[in-house]
């Protein structure tokens, strides 16, 4: 009778080479059977195991954007532009973006001497313009406290967005040619963002709310961006997201 090789593999044991009839080789060993037996047993159970296995570092990794504070958004931000360029790091809080004819460096200078003098947590230095723009970051919070923002973001700290106006010089712009003209006279901004805005991974600037800081100083002096009440608050004027 004719014989066919047969090579069967195992992982735990060498390549074997045997012989055997044409009609023997149609079933497969007992081990095998075995093996493969304990082998779907094994599959099916890690399958009903995996849900809840999986489940808590899922959801955890899913919500995690829920914990930011603002000291974790700001330093997201500094290595953030516009999804393309790539952030050239020269310390843990500066950072450079280039192009064939652009350049900007942005500092964190959150907690820093620069905050206390200036009010500002981020500098924006337009080298190519030698333009400065200069934020204060905001993280707004998802309202619960019966103020009537329910389900919207707002930021509550009134005296905070006081203290750090207070601080930003009052500057007065006189272009005398176009290329000293400034959509606004004040290079100091507010930057307002949703707790949840570093969810969104694609290297763009975070999205939020950019507030001037020359009308937000009139706002807090006529009360119009502060809602009145028991529980005031700068409330966003986006529409309540499902997260």
């Amino acid at each position: 009778m004719a014989t066919l090789p047969l090579v069967v593999t195992s992982a735990d044991t060498p390549v074997a080479e045997r012989r055997c009839s044409p009609s023997l080789s149609q079933s497969k060993p007992a081990w095998a059977e075995r093996s493969e037996k304990r082998s779907r047993s094994s599959e099916a159970g890690a399958r009903y195991r995996a849900t809840p296995a999986e489940s808590g570092p899922r959801v955890l990794l899913e919500n995690a954007h829920k914990a930011d504070l603002e000291d974790n958004l700001i330093p997201d931000e500094l290595r953030r532009f516009d999804g393309f360029m790539e952030p050239e790091m020269y310390s843990a809080s500066t950072a450079l973006f280039r192009s064939r004819d652009f350049q900007l460096t942005v500092f964190d200078v959150n907690r820093k001497t620069f905050e206390n003098v200036l009010g500002v947590d981020l500098i924006y230095w337009d080298v190519t313009h030698d333009v400065f723009t200069m934020v204060q970051y905001k993280r707004f919070e998802r309202q619960n406290d019966g103020s009537g923002l329910v389900g919207r973001w707002a930021y509550h700290r009134k005296e905070d967005i006081a203290k750090q106006l207070a601080q930003m010089p009052k500057l007065t712009n006189h272009p005398t040619t176009s290329h000293d003209w400034r959509m606004t006279q004040s290079p100091f901004w507010f930057k307002f963002v949703n707790g949840d805005a570093a969810r969104t991974q694609d290297g763009r600037l975070l999205s939020g709310m950019y507030v001037p800081a020359d009308y937000l100083r009139l706002a807090m002096e006529d009360g119009s961006r502060f809602r009145r009440g028991h529980n005031m608050a700068f409330a966003s004027t986006t529409t309540p997201s499902g997260t």
